[in-house]
């Protein structure tokens, strides 16, 4: 499972820290007539000034993504030690790049803004000059590739997840294949929402020519539909992935969830990678253009985010990134989301810690008052009343089988909370690793495995059990 959990996240690491550096790369580079998002007279762009912001910015850049990539690596390496201790360091790496990607791309844009604004470089004739192309609005039908490829898809996981989930005949299943195909229905809806929004973006008008508009616009939006359609259709071979396991063993292993998450990232890859590409296809037709059309709206990008309070949209394309976009900070709405964004990025960190430190600290707790019984652990706990045992027995380790948490922590120190054992069926666990004997409480509905790093603690609770319920079950030690 450790190793599994390396190369997931160890991919997932390398697609961030990559993404960002080649989305966010050309920034240096003298394109549609802006450096660092910044319009620049072409006669300029060769300024001593201009080059010593755009060379130190490349340097900068350059080795700040050697250093992560080098990091992300080390990073998912803890996952081979303390996975509690892996999650809460990979959280924290992860935030802490973002920020600085975010610091690193503000800033000498900002340098370059002053640099502009100190030498008077502002074409008066196109400051803030709204263009408008009305024949390249009628053509908008015939750019993105249609919605309705999502149709399918989605018919295909909701009948197939419904015949799985009732009535199929192979016996009972618990939460997890609900959320899972609820998750994969929910990815399928969200592709589907999106490829609409592309669909009905507002076109951007490039040049004076219909023809290299309509080419750009088409040659974007078609990428963005078609790497959402084929995203949506790998969506599709994961969860049936998922569906075979479950109808041929009944349970999922670490395994299994291992290659579900893979296909998933080759989802993301669809979908990435044509919009990555497109950028490349972009500049070759607006090289040819013989009417290029420049509008100077820096002072709305002045700080590095666009703040325009003339302007209706929530959402505008990214001056430092053409696969982005970016909030209308003079909304009060944009503010509200980006505070929630931060506050909930904020707390899942806190709580993943909590959470974290108390799942490696718990100690398995036993208590057993009028008539009721409990086992408690890492905020997880399980009451019965000793008529309802149907079995107790002291082993001295774990049945042969696999058992697959669907709720609670598990790693090489310790197991807490619900799993599902290919033989046993549903159970809790409330197990530090290498203690024995383990007991084990079986009721109508439930198995329990318990342990104490305490000797004689477990022994202790079986007598307790067993002289509560009088010999009304079947007991081994």
């Amino acid at each position: 499972m450790s190793i599994a959990l390396f190369v997931i996240f160890l991919f997932a690491d390398l697609m961030v820290v990559l993404m960002c550096k080649f989305s966010y790369g050309k920034r240096d580079t003298y394109i549609e007539g802006m450096l660092m998002g910044v319009h620049i007279p072409e006669e300029q762009v060769n300024n001593e000034e201009v080059q010593s912001i755009c060379k130190r910015s490349r340097k900068i850049w350059n080795r700040f993504h050697q250093v992560n990539l080098a990091l992300g690596v080390l990073v998912c390496g803890l996952c081979f030690f303390r996975f509690e201790v892996f999650l809460i360091v990979w959280m924290v790496w992860l935030s802490v790049y973002l920020i600085l990607v975010w610091f690193l791309v503000t800033i000498p844009h900002r340098q370059m803004y002053q640099l502009k604004i100190k030498n008077h470089w502002i074409n008066r004739n196109t400051r803030n000059r709204v263009c408008v192309d009305t024949a390249l609005a009628a053509l908008s039908k015939k750019m993105a590739f249609s919605w309705k490829w999502h149709l399918p898809a989605a018919a295909v996981i909701l009948l197939s997840g419904l015949w799985l989930l009732n009535g199929n005949g192979q016996g009972e299943l618990d939460g997890t294949e609900w959320i899972l195909f609820a998750a994969s229905m929910g990815v399928t809806m969200v592709f589907g929402g999106f490829h609409l929004w592309v669909i009905k973006r507002q076109n951007i008008v490039y040049s004076g020519n219909t023809e290299v508009n309509f080419a750009v616009n088409r040659a974007v939006k078609r990428a963005w539909s078609g790497g959402l359609i084929a995203a949506g259709y790998i969506n599709v071979v994961s969860w049936i992935f998922l569906e075979v396991r479950l109808l041929s063993r009944q349970w999922l292993s670490g395994m299994d969830y291992a290659v579900y998450g893979g296909i998933q990232l080759l989802a993301a890859m669809a979908f990435l990678l044509p919009v990555l590409c497109i950028h490349r296809t972009k500049q070759k037709i607006l090289a040819q253009d013989a009417q290029p059309i420049t509008i100077d709206d820096d002072e709305f990008w002045k700080n590095g985010w666009y703040n325009n309070p003339y302007d209706t949209r929530l959402m505008v394309p990214d001056r430092m990134c053409g696969m982005n976009y970016s909030f209308n900070m003079a909304k009060p709405a944009s503010w509200l989301i980006y505070g929630g964004t931060v506050v909930l990025l904020a707390g899942t960190i806190l709580w993943v810690a909590v959470v974290m430190i108390q799942l490696s600290t718990a100690e398995t707790s036993f208590s057993l008052e009028n008539g009721r019984a409990c086992f408690k652990a890492a905020g997880y706990e399980y009451e019965f009343t000793p008529d309802e045992v149907e079995g107790l027995e002291l082993l001295s380790k774990l049945p042969e089988e696999n058992f697959m948490k669907t709720n609670g922590g598990a790693t090489a120190d310790y197991d807490f909370g619900h799993f599902r054992g290919s033989k046993t069926g549903k159970c809790m666990m409330f197990l530090r690793t290498g203690y024995e004997p383990i007991l084990k409480v079986t009721l109508p509905d439930m198995v329990i495995f318990a342990n104490s790093r305490e000797e004689g603690t477990a022994e202790q609770w079986y007598r307790l059990i067993q002289e509560e319920a009088a010999g009304n079950f079947a007991t081994a030690g």
